[in-house]
């Protein structure tokens, strides 16, 4: 099959491949429920092309880091076509050593098995595997992507489909010596166990001891693993409240490190909000310790919303939804985080980072009056300007229209496309007040994923909040097309 360049509108249709580039970019696909998805995903591979679906596949999984989505991709892409874009999905698109029996267990629709003792027999779970899976994984085998400590950190046993199943199914040849002993390590169940900070921990309280001797021994286990940069910045988010909790005398280097991992990390601002909430329920944390740590996250939300706001404008109005349904919990995996927590969150970090107006609106609207760097009292407080009522977004386009066009680059609103009056209408509302400057809506949590790109000229919409999403609609501004950009992304041969 030929790839048919499509544009993103046929008339007020999306093409088969935009369609399928939402559902791959969408907050909907990080859940663990896909109702619905899997079969829209079943629909449209088999309308595009298989080299769109693998470079989708491939563009998904390294550079968004939606693994639900590109294995979603990819084992539909196995199951439907097959052949060399298979293979190529395959490789690039398995990034961690789970994945290998996640995307085959999604190929062979095994998803639900539940964990049956010995193993899962190939010949009785595993057949009719394409060969393009096979041919795939194998080549990840083959090129010493994974080191030991990872094979064993990542081998779950409690799953159905193994690490030594999938080895056992695709026979990889070994490259060299040291790849035929540890294939052969895997097949024999006979790994290194991987030493992880929760298998330290874990150790630490079963080898008892009293009180005092295990929170020393914690303290001293925590210190270590940060003094080695060990630990991921997502690890020092979840960990938060464990190490703070340890012993105060780590709160020096947990913010060194909290700071460093910071630079290249892509965690959007509401993230440290959950972080702070959990920290400031341990009663064991001091309120020095806990401003030491406010201020770090402090310094990270600003450092992130100037990265964010760099990719819209260097003025931008930011519009925030505040309306009763911005209550509901988002989709993403965040616990108790609403809508209106991942709106507030971004938009007053942004208006503290740089020279940007701020409006909060539901039924009625209000200008946000200048935010300093105490960026979690400020978020109460935009909050508050306003009842949470019904969504108006004429109340917001009241207030954009009065202010000087020479004053800003471009509009962005928070929302959770809760439209009263109707997409297009809203759409064309807030062209109109823009006069002339680009208007980006991003839905929040992505629950509907019809969202065309652009209304008309100078309006985009964005399912779901996701740095390189962001930039990706940069490029649509300019002119690009998301699909050429997304068959202009390079593939990594085997």
């Amino acid at each position: 099959m030929r790839f048919n360049k499509q544009p993103v509108m046929q008339g007020t249709e999306l093409s088969s491949e935009f369609k399928l580039y939402l559902l791959a970019v969408s907050p909907a696909t990080h859940t663990d429920n896909l109702t619905g998805v899997e079969a829209r995903v079943k629909d449209l591979v088999g309308k595009v092309a298989p080299e769109f679906t693998a470079k989708l596949a491939s563009y998904t999984r390294r550079k968004l880091n939606n693994r639900t989505a590109a294995l979603l991709l990819t084992a539909e892409l196995c199951r439907q076509h097959g052949g060399a874009w298979s293979r190529a999905a395959v490789f690039n698109v398995v990034q961690r050593v789970d994945e290998f029996a996640d995307l085959t267990a999604a190929v062979a629709q095994r998803s639900q098995l539940k964990s049956v003792p010995g193993g899962v027999h190939k010949k009785a779970k595993l057949s009719n595997i394409p060969n393009s899976l096979k041919r795939g994984l194998a080549a990840v085998f083959e090129s010493g992507r994974f080191d030991e400590f990872q094979y064993s950190k990542w081998d779950k046993q409690n799953c159905a489909i193994k690490l030594r199943d999938v080895l056992f199914m695709v026979r990889p040849k070994p490259q060299n010596e040291g790849q035929v002993e540890l294939f052969k390590k895997i097949a024999d169940r006979k790994l290194t166990p991987a030493v992880t900070h929760e298998k330290v921990m874990g150790k630490i309280r079963a080898e008892g001891g009293t009180k005092e001797e295990i929170a020393e021994a914690t303290c001293e286990a925590w210190a270590e693993l940060l003094v080695a940069k060990k630990l991921s910045h997502l690890a020092l988010i979840r960990e938060c409240k464990h190490i703070l909790s340890a012993d105060e005398r780590l709160a020096s280097l947990y913010v060194e490190e909290f700071l460093r991992t910071a630079e290249k990390a892509n965690t959007f601002p509401h993230s440290y909000k959950s972080m702070l909430e959990m920290v400031t329920q341990c009663p064991g944390i001091s309120m020095t310790v806990l401003k030491k740590l406010v201020d770090a996250v402090q310094q990270v939300m600003l450092l992130r919303a100037n990265r964010v706001g760099s990719l819209f404008g260097k003025r931008i109005v930011v519009v925030i939804d505040v309306s009763a349904s911005m209550g509901i919990p988002v989709n993403y995996k965040h616990g108790s985080v609403k809508r209106y927590d991942v709106a507030l969150s971004l938009g007053c970090a942004l208006l503290a980072s740089g020279d940007h107006r701020g409006i909060v609106f539901s039924d009625r609207a209000a200008y946000v009056p200048p935010i300093s760097t105490d960026l979690f009292t400020a978020m109460m407080a935009v909050q508050n300007i306003i009842p949470n009522g019904c969504t108006d977004f004429s109340a917001a386009q009241k207030l954009i229209q009065k202010l000087d066009a020479a004053s800003f680059d471009a509009v962005l609103v928070l929302t959770d496309m809760g439209f009263n009056t109707g997409l297009d209408a809203t759409a064309s509302g807030m062209v109109s007040c823009s006069r002339g400057k680009p208007v980006y809506f991003v839905d929040i949590d992505g629950s509907n994923l019809e969202h065309p790109v652009n209304f008309s000229k100078n309006c985009y919409f964005l399912a779901g909040l996701s740095e390189a999403s962001i930039e990706l609609m940069q490029k649509v501004r300019q002119g690009n097309s998301v699909i050429d950009e997304i068959m202009a992304y390079a593939l990594i041969s085997p």
